[in-house]
């Protein structure tokens, strides 16, 4: 992997978090560029650097952002295990199951994010997950379709 092509990304996901998020929330619900950053850069890497990668970047967004210490890390943390875990050595080998990883990742980063962030203060867990994981974890996928249809976004797939 190209070191400065990791450094520049994630100096403007870090950029985008913290100056334009705002700018492109939906209703509230607002991308994590850094979440997105790590799923597309590590796909495919490894099983440990995307996890080192989440909690470490993770990390350095609780510390700039303040709140919950350790709980961008933790949750990045996870969702950099499950890409590992799905893919441990090559990229996927189809578009849907690129799509499919992306979408379990996100989505499991979000439920842990939000639950730990909310304390639990919701009436049932469908709502929760329908008012508030749910809408976020399309809203980064959506971007994540976005920036896999980018010219110069490439995997190697077999179809």
């Amino acid at each position: 992997m190209n070191k400065s092509l990791f450094y520049i990304g994630i100096t403007v996901s870090f950029l985008l978090q913290l100056t334009c998020v705002e700018l492109i929330a939906l209703r509230g619900y607002r991308p994590d560029f850094i979440l997105i950053f790590i799923l597309l850069y590590f796909i495919g890497s490894g099983k440990i650097k995307p996890m080192l990668a989440g909690f470490f970047i993770g990390l350095i967004q609780d510390l700039i952002g303040g709140g919950f210490i350790g709980l961008n890390a933790v949750s990045k943390t996870t969702a950099g295990f499950i890409l590992g875990l799905l893919f441990p050595e090559k990229p996927p080998d189809t578009k849907g199951v690129f799509y499919s990883s992306l979408i379990l990742c996100i989505f499991t980063h979000d439920l842990l994010y939000h639950y730990i962030f909310s304390r639990g203060g919701y009436e049932g867990f469908l709502m929760f997950l329908w008012k508030q994981v749910l809408p976020f974890s399309l809203y980064n996928f959506f971007i994540c379709v976005l920036i896999s249809l980018l010219p110069s976004f490439k995997l190697d797939y077999k179809s």
